[in-house]
C-alpha cells in the first residue's frame, strides 16, 4: 500500500490496484533477485579464491603420499596367516582380517579397526607384536622371526576371546 501511494497519487480504485499490483510484485522480485545474485556472486568469488589457494596444497600431500605409500609385504601376509591359524577354533575365521598402515599391520575382527586382536611391526630394525589386555593396556613383545609369534599364542587367543564373548552376549 505504501508503494502504491508513492507511485500513484490519485484515487485508488479496484482497477487501478489490479493494474499496479503485478508491476509492483515484478519490481520487488527483480530487486530481490538482483540482491541474491550479488550475494551468490560474492560467495562464489570467495570460494574460487579459496580453491585457488587449496589447489597447491593437495599436490604437496600427493607427493608425500607417493613417498610413503602403504605396501603390504609378503612377510606381513605370512604373519597374518600365522595369527589366523593360531585363532582357529577360537573365533570364526572369516571374521578375522587385517588393516595395513604405514606403521604396523593390524589383525582385526569384523573389519573394524577398533576391534584389533594384535598389531605387528615388521619393517625397519625392530620387529614386535602388540597385544591389548583386558584393562586397555598394551603388551609389546619383540620377535626375531615370524615363528616367534607362536610364543604368544595364549595372549593372542585371550585377545580374540574378547570379541567372541562379546558376540555371545549380543546374540543371546
Amino acid at each position: 500500500d505504501v508503494y502504491k501511494r508513492q507511485i500513484y497519487d490519485k484515487r485508488k480504485t479496484q482497477t487501478i490496484l489490479e493494474k499496479f499490483s503485478p508491476i509492483i510484485k515484478k519490481s520487488l522480485n527483480s530487486f530481490i533477485n538482483e540482491k541474491m545474485n550479488e550475494k551468490i556472486q560474492s560467495a562464489l568469488e570467495t570460494n574460487t579464491q579459496t580453491e585457488k589457494t587449496t589447489i597447491s596444497t593437495p599436490e604437496i600431500v600427493v607427493a608425500d603420499t607417493q613417498r610413503k605409500k602403504i605396501e603390504t609385504t609378503e612377510e606381513e601376509i605370512e604373519a597374518f596367516y600365522l595369527v589366523k591359524s593360531i585363532l582357529n577354533g577360537t573365533i570364526d575365521l572369516p571374521r578375522v582380517c587385517y588393516k595395513d598402515t604405514l606403521n604396523y599391520l593390524s589383525i582385526i575382527v569384523d573389519n573394524m579397526v577398533t576391534r584389533w586382536i594384535c598389531r605387528l611391526k615388521l619393517d625397519g630394525t625392530a620387529h614386535y607384536i602388540l597385544i591389548p589386555n583386558d584393562d586397555k593396556t598394551v603388551e609389546k613383545f619383540y620377535i626375531d622371526s615370524l615363528d616367534d609369534i607362536f610364543k604368544y599364542k595364549d595372549c593372542i587367543v585371550k585377545s580374540a576371546n574378547r570379541f567372541s564373548k562379546e558376540d555371545i552376549k549380543t546374540h543371546a
